[in-house]
């Protein structure tokens, strides 16, 4: 059975607690690593930093927000 998810977040079966995915986070960081090396002037790596980062960590991650559990935002943090 696998996990309930959204975005890079899962339910852990044992405490109730969202969790982040670091799999899925370590997957998306080499994409962009590449994308980023693919820029040809500071303005595009910065445009493409921006437009990957600027809705990663709340499209990805949720908003930090109590029904997440207490530990949510230092997971976010970490990460």
């Amino acid at each position: 059975m696998n996990p309930v998810s959204m975005g890079l977040l899962y339910l852990s079966p044992n405490g109730g607690e969202w969790a982040i995915n670091q799999t899925a986070v370590d997957t998306h960081v080499r994409q962009l690593s590449k994308q980023l090396a693919k820029t040809d002037s500071i303005l595009s790596w910065i445009q493409t930093w921006n437009s990957c980062i600027g809705l990663f960590f709340s499209d990805t991650f949720g908003k930090p927000a109590n029904w997440f559990g207490p530990n949510h935002f230092d997971a976010i943090i970490s990460t």
